[in-house]
């Protein structure tokens, strides 16, 4: 299956341009009458690789990452940093979260998948440049380079989707324990006005928006459910029940500690009262 008909790179290409490049380079590398063929193919893919991740890694939000610093990711210009083509593949991929996180969660290094596409990013550039051993290859090198590319492709995409699970899955099981423990030390007082003694068993979390991982500071919103005991009366006549109520809650996350920070809970009791 070439990458056009590839559902699983759809994330990747956005757009007619995009699409229509991957296209003509499929075209010219089979065009095996065009001794230009090797060049032009070599060239529509490192535009199309270069089109992409200045679309998903902007100067702007690459520079800001904390980890963004040294020869690996920037460079000066006229007096000005700019973003290596590296520094675009990695913040692709994990955006702004720093190399201490990426340390303590050793699945969020996507280091073998950055040098992988900046090695054929390298080569596209050489084969780019017209001269007499890359104007024509044979046909069997023109199958290798182009599996090539695709293994790489996929790879990366690969890469991308399962680190961005890998940290939505992170970022769960910490916001479910902070909200837990923020719940617990201070019972919301929607929920306190319900009983003499309102006991909060556990938040249970339903809904929790994506981490964006471009994002200095990103705030999450949520959607949970608070399950309850209500007391009432005393130890010795006292009436206790079970109850459960809809909860909405909104978080901010820090890239640099992966630290969750409660920013707002409401609860929805509304039906106790109907």
């Amino acid at each position: 299956m070439n990458l056009l008909e590839d559902k699983s790179l759809a994330h990747l290409l956005e757009g007619e341009l995009e699409q229509n490049i991957l296209k003509s380079a499929y075209s010219t590398v089979f065009n095996y009458h065009d001794p230009l063929r090797g060049c032009v193919f070599a060239l529509l893919i490192r535009e199309l690789i270069r089109i992409i991740m200045e679309r998903l890694s902007p100067d702007k939000e690459v520079l800001s990452a904390s980890w963004c610093n040294g020869s690996d990711w920037t460079y000066l210009k006229e007096g000005k940093p700019f973003v290596t083509r590296r520094a675009r593949y990695r913040f692709a991929i994990t955006g702004t979260i720093s190399d201490e996180q990426i340390k303590k969660h050793p699945d969020l290094d996507v280091s073998k998948t950055v040098d992988e596409l900046s090695r054929l990013v390298n080569k596209l550039s050489k084969y780019a440049h017209i001269s007499p051993g890359t104007t024509s290859p044979s046909v069997s090198m023109s199958n290798d380079f182009l599996a090539e590319v695709e293994d790489i492709f996929r790879e990366y995409s690969d890469t991308l989707l399962n680190t961005k699970k890998k940290v939505k899955e992170i970022v769960y099981d910490l916001v479910h324990n902070e909200v837990n423990e923020h719940v617990m030390n201070a019972i919301p007082d929607e929920l306190d006005a319900l009983s003499t003694h309102t006991y909060v068993e556990g938040i249970s979390i339903d809904e929790l928006q994506d981490f964006d991982t471009s994002l200095a500071t990103p705030l999450l919103s949520g959607s949970a459910t608070a399950e309850i005991e209500l007391n009432y009366g005393n130890e010795k006549e006292g009436v206790s029940m079970p109850d459960s109520y809809p909860v909405e809650f909104y978080v901010e996350i820090d890239p640099n500690t992966f630290g969750v920070s409660v920013e707002s809970i409401s609860v929805d009791t509304s039906k106790f009262y109907e």
